[in-house]
């Protein structure tokens, strides 16, 4: 559907309303991974994120970390830092606020900074909270974008999938947004085949 000007402004009003900025809310997107074999489309999932509330996007920053290292230690963060310092943006969006803050005292220190300076955090996954409910059911059979694959769900802990290959009992966890449904005939095979398996291993999971 075409948006008109007057739907355009009126979005970019709604969308800015709450942050105390001007009309244009200015944001950097920053993520961090031990890989940057994704990055490519979490940058991508970022900037529909800023589109869909008509923020303009003034950086992209990134770290090639594991999550659990410290700020102070990466690379790009300080640059996210100065941006949010010197007012240059209003705020960041990044998939997981874990991304930023591995810990719960370290993810307190950073609502307190950005708290302090207006600054506000947008994140894929809502911080210090989890999705209420799951979109999809224990033995139900999902798509993981990351690693292209089919995987039969084995458990939900509010921000993340358990999953497991269909016939097979290698398990790997991946984030919410990155699982989706099926075609009925996948689900149908997969199911199949999972069924299968389990009737010749019972007990296993």
């Amino acid at each position: 559907m075409t948006r008109t000007p007057s739907d355009i402004n009126r979005r970019r009003a709604l969308a800015t309303a709450s942050t105390g900025w001007g009309e244009r809310v200015t944001v950097v997107l920053y993520t961090c991974a031990p890989s940057d074999l994704h990055l490519d489309a979490t940058m991508k999932a970022l900037h529909e994120q800023a589109e869909a509330r008509d923020w303009v996007v003034h950086a992209e920053l990134h770290d090639t970390v594991s999550v659990t290292t410290t700020r102070t230690d990466r690379k790009s963060w300080p640059k996210v830092k100065r941006l949010i310092t010197n007012y240059q943006v209003a705020g960041l969006i990044a998939p997981d606020e874990s991304e930023i803050a591995y810990r719960p005292a370290a993810k307190i220190v950073l609502r307190d900074w950005l708290k302090k300076r207006d600054a506000f955090a947008h994140y894929l996954v809502p911080a210090g909270g989890s999705i209420e409910e799951s979109l999809f059911k224990v033995d139900e059979v999902v798509r993981d974008s990351r690693r292209n694959c089919i995987g039969v769900v084995v458990d939900w802990d509010g921000f993340q999938y358990e999953l497991r290959t269909p016939a097979a009992g290698t398990q790997w966890k991946v984030k919410a947004a990155d699982v989706g449904p099926v075609s009925l005939d996948i689900e149908i095979q997969a199911s199949v085949a999972d069924r299968s398996w389990r009737t010749r291993h019972r007990g296993l999971r």
